[in-house]
């Protein structure tokens, strides 16, 4: 429909879409029991971290150096944490529970977290 007044024409606006940034994070909420909660804030604040950098380090070094990691039940708690992880970190993850047959990312995730936890003595 053609208006007699050119400004009353609503223009076609085309936008460009954004890059994504190529440092850009995934994160992965995990669920935690008070106990565990508890002890990972405490030894998360003698590192002068947040929690979140805390359990993202503890993760990104596990995943670099072991291979093995214990069964551990996963059941969702009153309190969790974020874990954040690179690109290629959470491509291994995904790919460590397509090889565990445990569908959601999350449980790898805590199963990852909660062993090398154990295997440092912090739980």
């Amino acid at each position: 429909m053609s208006f007699i007044n050119s400004f009353l024409e609503q223009p076609v606006r085309t936008y460009k879409k954004r890059k994504t940034r190529s440092d850009k994070k995934v994160c992965t909420h995990v669920w935690l029991s008070d106990d565990e909660y508890k002890k990972i804030f405490l030894a998360a604040k003698k590192k002068r971290k947040t929690m979140t950098q805390f359990c993202s380090d503890i993760v990104i070094r596990e995943l670099e150096s072991t291979k093995l990691f214990s069964m551990i039940k996963h059941e969702v708690q009153f309190k969790q944490t974020n874990v954040k992880l690179s690109q290629d970190m959470h491509e291994r993850v995904v790919d460590l529970a397509a090889e565990w047959g445990c569908i959601p990312v999350r449980h790898a995730v805590h199963r990852i977290l909660i062993s090398s936890l154990r295997s440092e003595g912090v739980l």
